[in-house]
């Protein structure tokens, strides 16, 4: 039999097993765990943090509160599996970097006094709500990750990538915008004064600004709308990209 026949016999031999369900696939150092079905909820004593960061598709709710408070809910084959800690003033929500899970639950539930920071990724969710800052807030999306949140900030510094996506309502003094790889921001419902603003890859943006809109960058077929009567300046527009005031 030739290599290349025993190594085809072997992947199909694997695929056979998996079929079968209940099979752990492992590749490399990465191990892929089925979600048993069967829920379980686990709190976490931590405090301290202002920044929330999610990854491997958990969907995460924060809302506002005087007090800290952590639960996640995944299914009961993956709580030994968890990464829930602080690191820095950071809560990080994930699982362990060599588990992947599949058709599984990945919940988690988060209360904090005050919220200046959210990254998401690898097609997390986060929602957050009740929360401002007079200070700069940082957003990070990336990998298919979605973001939808009630802010007033005095100024929102956000990149997206990889087909992220960003909803906002409320406010800010300013924002600084950066979005590559066909992600978006949708901020219709989110009044800025001053805006900066950079697309690139087909990516695209819906903004309402009240003052002054620029400079702004737009490259490979990347589309910008916006309203609230800003004046344009410093505008750079490339590789069939769009600016349009609605």
């Amino acid at each position: 039999m030739s290599r290349f026949a025993r190594l085809l016999v072997a992947v199909l031999a694997v695929a056979s097993l998996a079929a079968c369900g209940d099979f752990e696939v492992s590749i490399g150092n990465t191990e892929t765990i089925d979600g048993s079905g069967v829920l379980a909820t686990e709190t976490f004593d931590l405090a301290g943090f202002d920044s929330i960061e999610a990854s491997n598709a958990f969907v995460v709710s924060v809302t506002a509160a005087d007090s800290f408070e952590v639960s996640v809910t995944v299914d009961d084959n993956l709580v030994d599996s968890l990464d829930v800690e602080v690191r820095g003033s950071t809560l990080v929500v994930q699982l362990m970097p060599d588990v992947r899970a599949r058709d599984a639950t990945l919940e988690a539930t988060i209360a904090m006094p005050g919220l200046v920071g959210v990254t998401a990724n690898g097609a997390s969710r986060v929602t957050f709500a009740g929360f401002g800052t007079p200070e700069r807030f940082d957003l990070e999306a990336s990998g298919a990750s979605r973001v939808d949140g009630d802010l007033d900030a005095g100024l929102l510094v956000a990149e997206l990538s990889g087909a992220a996506r960003v909803t906002l309502r409320g406010s800010s003094m300013e924002a600084r915008l950066d979005a590559s790889g066909a992600s978006s921001f949708e901020l219709g419902d989110f009044e800025i004064e001053h805006a900066e603003v950079q697309l690139s890859g087909a990516s695209n943006a819906n903004l309402l600004v009240l003052k002054e809109l620029g400079p702004v960058e737009l490259n490979g077929a990347s589309e910008l709308k916006f309203g609230g009567g800003a004046t344009l300046r410093d505008v750079e527009s490339s590789g069939g990209s769009r600016l349009s005031e609605r």
